[in-house]
C-alpha cells in the first residue's frame, strides 16, 4: 500500500499554515533579481534544492527559515537582489535599517535574525 505524499506546510509569521508552493518561492526570488538579468537556471536549481529539503522535513518549515535560506543564497549570488528581498523579509523601515544591512553585506557577515 502506497502512502499518500504529504505537501509540506509553511508556518507563517501570523501562526497560520499554508502549503509550500514552489512557484511562490521561485517568483519571490525572480522578482528580487528582476533587474539584474540573473540566470534563471541557477534560481531553478536553488528552488529545487529548497523544495527537496522541505519535502524531507518531518515538520513544518517557518517562513522565517525559508526567508533566511533565500537571503543566504542571494547574498552569495546577487547582492542587489539580496537587499531587495531582505527589505521585505526583514521588514526594513528606515534608512538606518538599510545602512546596517549594507554594512553587514560589505563586511561579509550574515544579517542577524533580529536586524531590521
Amino acid at each position: 500500500m502506497d502512502l499518500p505524499l504529504l505537501t509540506p506546510s509553511v508556518l507563517k509569521r501570523n501562526g497560520t499554515l499554508t502549503p509550500f508552493k514552489r512557484e511562490k518561492l521561485h517568483n519571490s526570488i525572480a522578482y528580487a533579481v528582476r533587474k539584474n538579468n540573473r540566470n534563471m537556471d541557477a534560481i531553478e536549481e536553488f528552488v529545487g534544492k529548497v523544495e527537496q529539503e522541505v519535502s524531507l522535513k518531518e515538520s513544518d518549515i517557518s517562513s522565517a527559515e525559508l526567508g533566511e535560506q533565500v537571503m543566504e543564497w542571494l547574498r552569495q549570488h546577487d547582492q542587489m537582489g539580496y537587499l531587495r528581498y531582505a527589505s521585505v523579509h526583514k521588514e526594513l523601515n528606515s534608512l538606518e535599517d538599510f545602512a546596517k544591512l549594507i554594512s553587514r553585506l560589505r563586511s561579509g557577515k550574515k544579517a542577524k535574525k533580529d536586524d531590521a
